[in-house]
């Protein structure tokens, strides 16, 4: 679902916090959060969405946050996993899904057939 390249990239500047870890340990996490949302959903699409892959991100930096002893988990990756549990729920209760429907052309016509437009020189 995502490799370490994409947690060290997510990471950035925060990357002291990776020190204490090996790929080994990141992938391990990488893995557990992988595992919990599998879990969490019961089963997950082929390919796996970008939204779901960025929940696993966003509980995988919340987890090396966590384990990290120096510091405390920044509010602002705490609030991305609770937002991330928000999404899991939602696509759980089916608010949110992942069509592989085509787009027809007639679908393309209902979209563009307006019969008024406005269009406007302020922004």
């Amino acid at each position: 679902m995502i490799d370490i390249a994409s947690v060290k990239n997510a990471i950035g500047n925060a990357h002291i916090l990776l020190s204490d870890f090996s790929d080994a340990d990141i992938q391990g996490i990488i893995s557990s959060q992988e595992d919990f949302i599998k879990d969490y959903l019961d089963t997950l699409p082929d390919p796996v969405p970008t939204l779901i892959q960025k929940i696993c991100l966003d509980f995988t930096i919340f987890e090396i946050y966590k384990r990290q002893a120096r510091q405390d988990v920044p509010e602002s990756v705490e609030k991305q996993k609770q937002n991330g549990y928000k999404l899991l729920d939602k696509i759980l209760k089916k608010e949110i899904t992942f069509g592989t429907a085509e787009i027809t052309a007639d679908d393309m016509a209902q979209v563009f057939s307006a019969t008024k437009r406005f269009f406007s020189t302020k922004l």
